[in-house]
């Protein structure tokens, strides 16, 4: 009988070893649940750390991208600025520069050469003058005469009244063709000259704006008249006109030879 109980007794206490064996190893199953957890949970903490980091990544590379196109947009607004600035520069300056060559262009032309652009003044309604050495000319004293009967008697028919008749004056010019030049621009207010020869411009030293060959004076040929430089007044026009008319020409020619 107390053999009996000693196995039972036994037994129970081989029972309750094998029991308390058997919890341990249950704890340790269930302890390494926790581990996988927490892996786990690393796991997602490192995976939320790097999308975290990627969309720090892209939204800094986003930035900079903004702040590139930022500064793009104003390099580009600035470029416009300064190019519109230098049209309007430029612009300016032509306008500018366009100015001062109107104001030029638009100088009295009504009482100025076209040569030299010196302002035209006269006391005479027309000056006329002619070569008077008659050896060389062919004016000789009754061709004198003649052409200024015939100039005055031509200008009366346009309607001069007698004031302006009395500064209508016809002066005779001698010696060479360098003195007879010489005195004609000293004279000043000479418009018109007649009985002078090619050489007027040249060896005379007269500046003109005109000339013209072929008149007959008395038996001399080949002689010249010619408009001044700056005569450019209606009046001195019109007579060197009339010069080359018939009536003109004829008083040119009379009776008597001129001198050779």
């Amino acid at each position: 009988m107390k053999t009996n109980k000693l196995v039972v007794f036994s037994s129970f206490c081989l029972a309750l070893a094998l029991a308390s064996c058997s919890v341990p190893a249950t704890i340790s199953v269930d302890s390494s649940q926790p581990a996988s957890s927490a892996a786990t949970s690393s796991k997602a903490t490192s995976s939320a750390a790097a999308s975290s980091s990627k969309a720090s990544s892209a939204a800094a590379s986003s930035s900079a991208a903004a702040s590139n196109s930022a500064a793009s947009s104003s390099a580009a607004a600035s470029s416009s600025a300064a190019a519109s600035s230098s049209a309007a520069t430029s612009s300016s300056s032509s306008t500018t520069s366009s100015t001062p060559a109107s104001s030029t262009g638009t100088s009295s032309s009504e009482v100025t050469s076209t040569s030299s652009k010196t302002v035209e003044t006269s006391q005479y309604y027309i000056y006329v003058g002619y070569y008077a050495k008659a050896a060389t000319s062919g004016f000789t004293t009754d061709i004198v005469a003649s052409f200024t009967t015939a100039l005055n008697a031509h200008l009366t028919s346009l309607g001069l009244s007698a004031e302006q008749m009395a500064t209508v004056k016809i002066e005779g010019f001698d010696g060479t063709a360098a003195e007879m030049g010489a005195a004609i621009n000293a004279a000043a207010d000479v418009d018109v000259v007649i009985g002078v020869g090619n050489n007027i411009n040249s060896t005379a030293g007269v500046s003109i704006e005109e000339k013209l060959g072929g008149f007959a004076i008395g038996t001399t040929t080949g002689r010249y008249i010619a408009r001044l430089a700056n005569r450019n007044r209606a009046a001195v026009k019109e007579v060197y006109a009339w010069f080359q008319s018939d009536e003109c020409k004829a008083s040119l020619v009379s009776s008597s030879s001129a001198s050779v």
